[in-house]
């Protein structure tokens, strides 16, 4: 049993609670690109939402034409020229999972949006094969796409400059 001897507590216990502070401010910044993305939409579809809690499979409802949206934010795709996409994390996720029609990619800068057809399509055709990572202290592999940004560049139907913050 952990009592209150320091040897007795576990030795990831920082480590943990760092990987779940990264973890959550990376969450945030997710959920500032998914609201840019949402006041995007909502000049053009008013009655868009973003579905509450966390819904793994979309992140906005654009009402008036019966659209899902899923946005990720990955700044970092500006340094390493690829867009992550999520394939499976301890069970199916991410482009296995997906409800939404179109997606966003969104930079840091940019607003990149592709249909999720096209975007399956586009990594089938380029063969890439998924990379396997456990970031920081996460118990489970998870898989990717590394897809070079400019197959996203050729297949996007639209572009929105969208600065969210200055790194």
């Amino acid at each position: 049993m952990v009592g209150n001897d320091p040897a007795q507590v576990p030795r990831n216990g920082k480590t943990f609670h760092k990987a779940y502070m990264a973890f959550k401010k990376d969450l945030e910044k997710g959920h500032l690109a998914e609201v840019s993305v949402l006041n995007f939409l909502r000049s053009k579809h008013p009655r868009s939402y973003r579905v509450a809690g966390n819904e793994p499979e979309l992140d906005i409802i654009v009402a008036e034409e019966a659209v899902g949206v899923e946005v990720k934010y990955d700044p970092r795709s500006r340094e390493t020229g690829n867009f992550v996409v999520e394939v499976y994390h301890n069970k199916p996720s991410g482009i296995l999972a997906t409800r939404s029609d179109v997606w966003v990619f969104h930079d840091g800068i940019d607003q990149h949006w592709i249909s999720t057809s096209v975007l399956i399509d586009a990594v089938l055709k380029q063969s890439i094969s998924p990379a396997i990572f456990r970031a920081d202290d996460d118990w489970h592999e998870k898989y990717v796409f590394l897809v070079p940004v400019e197959i996203i560049h050729q297949h996007r139907f639209g572009i929105h400059h969208d600065p969210i913050h200055a790194e």
